[in-house]
């Protein structure tokens, strides 16, 4: 009897620990699972933060050349000598402001506007506008 109980204690034991390795093969499992999840995601993350920041370098691009063209034009405006020199001048200003509008920058389009109104009602040249 006491033989068939140590069998019994001992089959118990062993079924206990293959328990234990199955509990613990399993909560592996489901680890390795949530962590290819979590990578999933913050790859998605990792593109989309990507994306936004392509987005904003090309909007900083934009703005930054239309400015600079805007005030190469002002520039130009500023030294023109003669009507023919002004137009050009107020035309590279326009193409600036177009740029701007076209690149869905209004606000920065429209003060272009007023500045561009203001240096031509300062020079005289309000036929230009």
């Amino acid at each position: 009897m006491d033989q068939q109980l140590k069998n019994v204690a001992l089959a118990i034991l062993y079924l206990s620990i293959a328990g234990f390795f199955l509990v613990l093969l399993l909560t592996i499992k489901e680890g390795a699972e949530l962590f290819h999840e979590i990578s999933k995601a913050e790859s998605a993350q990792r593109i989309e933060l990507m994306q936004a920041t392509h987005a904003q370098i090309e909007a900083s691009e934009s703005l930054l050349s239309s400015t600079t063209s805007f005030a190469s034009g002002a520039f130009l405006l500023s030294e023109a000598s003669d009507l023919r020199s002004a137009k050009s001048a107020v035309s590279i200003m326009d193409g600036s402001i177009q740029k701007a509008k076209d690149s869905g920058m209004t606000n920065v389009a429209t003060i272009m506007e007023a500045f561009k109104g203001n240096i031509l009602q300062d020079m005289g040249l309000d036929e230009l506008r």
